[in-house]
């Protein structure tokens, strides 16, 4: 049955990523930037806090079939299959209005399907969106939004200082979101596939705005994250970066 298939998100992803970079976290957590101290600690801080880069995730086998998807009064498509297992990244193509971004968000279950089966989600909680908007409050530091991000999805707050130097943001952990530049606000956003363990990453346009060595670090966290058996949708109209394994092509026609 076509409505059989909306998910309950049942994190705060969905909600970030709707309401985009200027959502009112502040409000929500009380929060005031209040200038921390200097570097002073910063090492014991990482090296008490280090975890492994990659832990296996859950296994799982995600199946699509005859999927149709509108938006509003529009049929963008319908027919659509195909199965992603872990270890497989798909790289989501198409022309702008063929419906990428409304897939992935399907699969989010921000969106609910017009007809079709989607099996093997991962459960409540089991996967990561990173859409077009960052959601990350320009009020705020960086570290404060990861912080706030890990209370809402009940990730251990020791988990942000390493995935903000993975990023190579901690030594900007207490700049103000407004002042970083396009690419580093994505390495901000970034920061939270790191934060919590999902074994399915659904990320829309992942590569805007990351400079030559920001598309190397999505290369080497895509790869590791499918080496250790996740799964990941990711659209983009650029090429993936060269060298990562298991990537095949759906081009979805408009």
């Amino acid at each position: 049955m076509a409505g059989s298939n909306a998910r309950g998100y049942g994190d705060a992803d969905a909600l970030a990523n709707g309401l985009g970079d200027g959502f009112a976290v502040n409000e929500l957590c009380g929060q005031e930037n209040v200038p921390k101290g200097d570097e002073e600690g910063s090492a014991s801080i990482l090296n008490a806090a280090r975890i492994p880069r990659f832990m296996p995730p859950p296994a799982f086998q995600l199946e699509i079939s005859d999927l149709a998807v509108r938006r509003g009064p529009r049929l963008l498509f319908e027919g659509l299959g195909f199965r992603l297992a872990g270890g497989e990244i798909l790289h989501l193509q198409g022309a702008n209005g063929a419906g990428k971004t409304s897939l992935l968000e399907t699969l989010a279950g921000l969106r609910r399907a017009a007809a079709g089966q989607m099996r093997g989600l991962p459960e409540d909680g089991g996967l990561h969106w990173l859409g077009h908007r960052n959601a990350l409050n320009l009020s705020l530091s960086v570290l404060e939004n990861l912080e706030f991000w890990c209370g809402l999805n009940g990730a251990a707050a020791t988990a942000c200082p390493p995935a903000l130097e993975r990023v190579g943001l901690w030594k900007l952990r207490h700049r103000l979101v407004r002042t970083l530049s396009a690419g580093q606000k994505r390495r901000a956003a970034l920061a939270r596939l790191l934060a919590a363990r999902r074994p399915l990453w659904l990320l829309d346009e992942p590569l805007d705005g990351l400079d030559r060595q920001g598309l190397e670090l999505f290369a080497q966290l895509l790869g590791e994250h499918a080496a250790a058996g996740g799964g990941a949708v990711v659209t983009s109209h650029q090429p993936l970066p060269a060298g990562l394994a298991g990537v095949r092509v759906l081009v979805l026609e408009a």
